[in-house]
Order: structure tokens, then C-alpha cells, then sequence
């Protein structure tokens, strides 16, 4: 995404008032931050939460890119993908602490709901991950819970 000859193609998006979903990992969460910075005009939502290695426990690194992320750009988050991240016999549980995470330096405000169909039938299916998410949103309002699961995506994607 730092490759010179990129510049043209993430100017053109900023010029034309279009979208970009950052569908990255970790280690690439300060590359973001640059590209960010490079092009403050872009307007992005990074896909999947940026993929944390939930499986192996990987916290720190990721929250504290995440939240420079998320404290230095406008950029918005899906909170979609996690359950393949976590592996085979994810719980709930295995999650609340990235969700809350995400929650907590976006706000409801920026978060956007994705199913990651039909990924996630790899990780449970759709209606785990759903159930999932009923449980980790349980604590928030309803127009919390409205900008999230669909209101967030909405505007952002000017749909």
C-alpha cells in the first residue's frame, strides 16, 4: 500500500469521494496509519478488525496499533471475520476482549457488522457468529446497536 506507484490510485479515490476497504492484518496496521497520513482525504474502513491472531492470544501488539489507528484517522472498522480468526472451537468469550477493544477506541459510531459470508462457515457459520453477536452487543443501546448492524455502513458506503 506504500508503493509509489500506488499514490495515483489512492489520490483518485480521495479525488472521486470513493471508499477503501483496508483488508489487512496486524503488522500492516502502521503501514495504515502512514497511507492515512500520506492521504488524509481517504476515507477507509479496515476490514475484519485487521485479522488479530485470536487462536494464539496475539493482544497487545494489535490493540495498540489498532487504537493509534483508530485515535489518529477517521477511518471506520467491521467487526466481521473474527471467529476465523479465533479457530476451530471458538467461544464467545474467546472474543469479548478484541470486540470490547474495538468498541472502546471506535465508539458505536464507527463500527460496522459484517457477516463475512460465506467465510464464516468455516468458523461455525452464520448463525454462531449472529448468536455471537447478540452476546457481545448485549450491553449497548438500540440505536447503538442500529449504527452497527447496518445504520454505520449505510452512511459510510452512501447506500
Amino acid at each position: 500500500m506504500l508503493e509509489p506507484g500506488l499514490d495515483p490510485a489512492f489520490a483518485a479515490i480521495v479525488e472521486h469521494d470513493l471508499r477503501f476497504d483496508a483488508l489487512v492484518k496486524p503488522m500492516h496496521l502502521p503501514r495504515l496509519l502512514r497511507l492515512a497520513d500520506w492521504h488524509p482525504g481517504l476515507q477507509f474502513v479496515v476490514d475484519h478488525g485487521a485479522k488479530p491472531d485470536i487462536a494464539r492470544g496475539a493482544f497487545a501488539p494489535w490493540a495498540r496499533d489498532i487504537t493509534q489507528l483508530a485515535r489518529n484517522t477517521a477511518c471506520l472498522c467491521k467487526v466481521s471475520g473474527l471467529v476465523t480468526e479465533a479457530g476451530p472451537h471458538w467461544k464467545v468469550d474467546h472474543l469479548r476482549t478484541y470486540v470490547d477493544l474495538l468498541l472502546d477506541v471506535f465508539g458505536p459510531g464507527r463500527l460496522i457488522w459484517g457477516s463475512d459470508w460465506p467465510v464464516v462457515d468455516l468458523a461455525g457459520g452464520y448463525e454462531s457468529w449472529w448468536a455471537a453477536t447478540g452476546a457481545l452487543f448485549s450491553h449497548l443501546s438500540a440505536d447503538d446497536h442500529n449504527r452497527i448492524l447496518g445504520g454505520n455502513a449505510i452512511s459510510f458506503y452512501r447506500l
